[in-house]
Parts: structure tokens; C-alpha cells; sequence
């Protein structure tokens, strides 16, 4: 830890740093050469010391909190308008401070632009699968940018705001192999963002139980079979729909030719996922629901009723799985649409 603190004191202007100190110990020098007492000459010593304590606790506290993991926040925000955006990212921000994260200093330290960390298109994406494949691999390689810029280890804290096909696509590339602290937004509070999942004290088998441990027997969900008997071949195709939001995904779903249709939901709560509840539990649950059919060698067809942070839990889990084809609803044009195979983000 000291050594990785004079590292730290050396890319936080130590020649600035240096120079106070050997300012403040000629003064000191000088006082003491006097023949007499002065006691203004105790003001600049006064004042220099205590920008040097200033300076090595602040220096300190940065460099604890990049001794190991480093705390990054990574925002995307799409479809949405530029003051919505601007005031989206300022109480994200004020969130991470919050958190004890000295992210002033971290930005200075790393040379963070808010284009490095903050992912944003105000344009709506429409019903072409291609301009939904892009966005998602776009999202992609704009965190792999910042990803490749850190060269310490880094605990990304993430805030989204994106349909859930997007979200679930980021998860499935990114998700599966980065530490990371997932924040909910609640829309008409002063403090908007809560963190609902927590992987960045989790150990290396917490961490390997997450993304690859399967539920015989969901304990948080609701599993509901049309028809209730189903026989699931090889190369069958099975409409999930995944029911988490206060609305319900309307009806008729899209025609892909599903043998069956599987709707899944909360089984003690209709609609919105309280902030209380195991998200890590429930994102484990809904993603070994959709293992089932995959591992029975279904094609499955997902409509995802489910909030952005949600679906990118699960996508960490799913990764870019083969035979998973996502769904969206488009409010403005009343239909379904399909967007991408999670395979085609490889």
C-alpha cells in the first residue's frame, strides 16, 4: 500500500507537491535561524503545511481507493433527450461520490473524459434488426475503450438507460467477465439511483456460481405453459415471454412459429420488482428458465418485460448463447419486431 501511494503521489503533480514541501522546510530553516521570535512568519509556514496535509490525505485516500480495484462508472443512455441526459449524468455522479468513490480525483488521475465513460444516442432505434445489432455492438466497442484505457483492475459501476434488448446484449459481451455494481433508477425521488446487485466484494466462486449455476426450481418466478404439456423437439422454437415490468407485453405476441409459449413472472409480486428483492437470485432463476429450452435444443424467442438493469443481469449469465433470438415491443408503431440473435455479437 505505501508503495502504491508514492505511485499515486507521483502522477498527482509531485513536482508541485515537492516544491511546497522544500518551501515550507526553508521557511521553517529561516524561523529558526532568527535571533528572535516572529510570529507572522508562522502564517506561510502554516499556510503551506496545511495544504501538504491536504494534499498526501487526499492522495492517500485516492490511493486506497485504487490499491487493487479501481472504481469506474460507465452510463449508457439512449433515446432520450440532451437535458434529460446532461441531468441523467450528474446524478449518477453524485451517486458514485456518495459511495466514498473519489471519482474527481480518478478522472484527473486517468484522464477520464465524460465521452469515455458516458455512451449516449438521442436517436430512436426503429424496427430494422441491422440498426439494433449495431447499436449494441457500438455500446461494445465504446466500453472496450475504456476497459483497454485502465490498466488496473476496475470495478465498473453501471447506470442504464436503454431497452431491455440493448441492455441484455451488453450483458452477454460485457457482463461476463467484468466486476460490477448495477444501480436501478426510481423516477420522482431526490436520490434516483439505487444499487440493487453487487459483484464487487463477491469471491471467485460467488463469482463462478452466478454465471454458471442453474435453478432446478424457481423459488422467485412464476412459470406459466401454453399449451401446459408441451413436447419441446430438437430445432423446436419456444416464445419466452418475460413479464417484470407494470405493464403487461401485449397480445398477440409475434408469430415465429413457437410450438409453445412460456410466460414468466414474479410469483409474489405483479409488476414492478421491489428494490428489496434478491435481483441476483431472481437473474440467476429466469436465465436457468431459459436454459431449460436451450439445453433441450430448443430455438428460443424472447420478449423481454423486463427493466434495462434485469435484463443485463441476465445477459452475463446467458452470454452470447446460440439459438436466442430477442423480441421488443415498439409503443409507436404497436407491434413486435425481432432485434438480434445474442450468437451475431461475437
Amino acid at each position: 500500500m505505501i508503495r502504491h501511494f508514492f505511485k499515486t503521489l507521483d502522477q498527482e503533480d509531485l513536482l508541485g507537491f515537492l516544491l511546497v514541501v522544500a518551501t515550507t522546510a526553508g521557511l521553517l530553516i529561516d524561523a529558526a535561524l532568527k535571533p528572535t521570535f516572529e510570529p507572522l512568519r508562522l502564517v506561510p509556514i502554516g499556510l503551506s503545511g496545511l495544504y501538504i496535509v491536504i494534499h498526501a490525505r487526499n492522495v492517500w485516500r485516492l490511493a486506497r481507493e485504487t490499491h487493487g480495484f479501481v472504481s469506474i462508472p460507465y452510463s449508457i443512455c439512449l433515446a432520450q433527450t440532451n437535458e434529460w441526459y446532461r441531468n441523467a449524468l450528474r446524478q449518477q455522479e453524485d451517486r458514485i461520490r456518495r459511495a466514498g468513490i473519489p471519482w474527481d480525483s480518478i478522472k484527473k488521475t486517468f484522464r477520464i473524459h465524460r465521452l469515455d465513460w458516458a455512451y449516449f444516442d438521442n436517436s430512436r432505434l426503429s424496427g430494422e434488426p441491422a440498426q439494433w445489432l449495431d447499436a449494441a455492438k457500438h455500446v461494445d466497442t465504446h466500453f472496450g475503450g475504456l476497459a483497454n484505457r485502465i490498466e488496473l483492475p476496475t470495478i465498473y459501476h453501471i447506470f442504464l438507460v436503454t431497452p431491455a434488448p440493448i441492455a441484455l446484449a451488453v450483458g452477454a459481451r460485457a457482463g461476463r467477465r467484468i466486476p460490477y455494481v448495477l444501480y436501478q433508477h426510481v423516477g420522482g425521488v431526490k436520490e434516483p439511483y439505487s444499487e440493487i446487485c453487487n459483484m464487487a466484494n463477491a469471491t471467485r466462486e460467488e463469482g463462478y456460481h452466478f454465471l454458471n449455476e442453474r435453478v432446478r426450481e424457481p423459488e422467485m418466478l412464476t412459470v406459466g405453459v401454453d399449451p401446459i404439456e408441451p413436447v419441446v423437439s430438437v430445432g423446436d422454437r419456444v416464445l419466452l415471454v418475460w413479464e417484470f415490468t407494470g405493464h403487461k407485453l401485449p397480445k398477440p405476441y409475434p408469430e415465429c412459429g413457437a410450438v409453445t409459449t412460456v410466460t414468466v413472472s414474479l410469483r409474489e409480486a405483479a409488476g414492478h420488482i421491489p428494490l428489496s428483492s434478491d435481483w441476483m437470485k431472481l437473474a440467476r432463476e429466469l436465465a436457468s428458465v431459459t436454459f431449460r429450452y436451450l439445453d433441450e435444443g430448443a430455438e428460443v424467442h424472447v420478449l423481454p418485460g423486463v427493466p434495462s438493469t434485469l435484463a443485463f443481469m441476465v445477459g452475463s449469465i446467458l452470454g452470447t448463447t446460440n439459438s436466442l433470438h430477442v423480441h421488443y415491443y415498439n409503443k409507436a408503431s404497436d407491434g413486435y419486431h425481432r432485434t438480434f440473435a445474442l450468437s451475431a455479437l461475437h
